[in-house]
């Protein structure tokens, strides 16, 4: 059985570090997958600045558990290398903040084009990518996302055998039901090669996000899955995206409302750190 370190973007609650801190402090949650911070793309930062909120995390007893970097989310026929040394600068950004894995993704397709066209300019991509993320000690990981080469399992499988232990996977269901992608399905394939998860569930019918275990996820038999085969620590990392009343106060009543709405984003953090915990206490 795993034993759960709990994680989260904690730029859903506030952009600030200070916000963030106080976010992920009043929900017990003693690890963040660091993102935006102070209004910026973290991989953004001079290392002086980094150092800076590295001694901040540090004097709140919070750990960087991974960079949630923005990595191959370009299109695979964009320019690479511009995109390649600022990789570079943020696997520097890594050893700051004694961070040793960061999330990234496997280039967006071109539309109306199938995505085996461009596997072979995806695994070239990749492996730079890799080699680069090797010498500096930070273990990349590929997170399924809509629209990328890597967003069926079918495909996340393929990188996966392809690099054969040097990459890692994330897990997140909401964006398999995203993709029309049953999630327990997807970890039936994938399940050997999870190196930590993204809590965010989704309803199938739109694929609108939820609160964990109120979407089609299946959450709680995914956590329970993946728990029953890693005998050590599993990050579940926790990923809001839900809907702010504010944004939504133009409708009508009724009219394509998501089904969970929240007056504001420290409301919408903290609902979804609730419903994490609810899950792992019945667990």
């Amino acid at each position: 059985m795993a034993r759960f370190i709990l994680s989260a973007f904690a730029d859903e609650a506030d952009a600030s570090l200070d916000g963030q801190i106080a976010a992920l402090s009043r929900n017990g949650i003693n690890g963040v997958e660091l993102r935006i911070l102070n209004g910026e793309p973290f991989v953004k930062f001079s290392v002086e600045q980094a150092k800076e909120a590295k001694r901040k995390f540090d004097d709140n007893q919070i750990t960087i558990t991974a960079l949630g970097s923005p990595f191959g989310k370009i299109g695979a026929d964009d320019p690479f290398e511009p995109h390649l040394e600022q990789l570079k600068h943020a696997l520097e950004l890594c050893g700051v903040m004694d961070c040793r894995r960061m999330r990234m993704f496997s280039f967006y397709m071109p539309k109306d084009k199938e995505p085996e066209l461009f596997r072979g300019v995806v695994i070239d991509r990749i492996g730079a990518m890799l080699n680069a993320a090797e010498s500096a000690g930070v273990k990349l990981a590929h997170e399924n996302e809509k629209g990328i080469y890597g967003d069926i399992p079918s495909r996340c499988v393929d990188l996966a055998r392809t690099f054969d232990g040097r990459l890692g996977c994330v897990f997140d269901p909401a964006n398999f039901i995203q993709c029309g992608v049953n999630p327990g399905e997807a970890m039936d394939e994938l399940l050997p090669y999870i190196t930590w998860m993204h809590i965010k569930d989704a309803k199938a019918r739109d694929g609108q996000v939820t609160p964990a275990g109120h979407g089609d996820g299946g959450i709680a038999e995914l956590i329970r899955r993946v728990s029953a085969r890693v005998p050590s620590d599993l990050v579940l990392s926790i990923e809001p995206h839900l809907a702010l009343f504010s944004g939504f106060a133009h409708l009508e009543r009724g009219e394509n409302k998501p089904d969970f709405l929240y007056q504001n984003n420290d409301e919408a953090f903290d609902a979804a750190c609730d419903a994490l915990r609810l899950i792992l206490d019945k667990l």
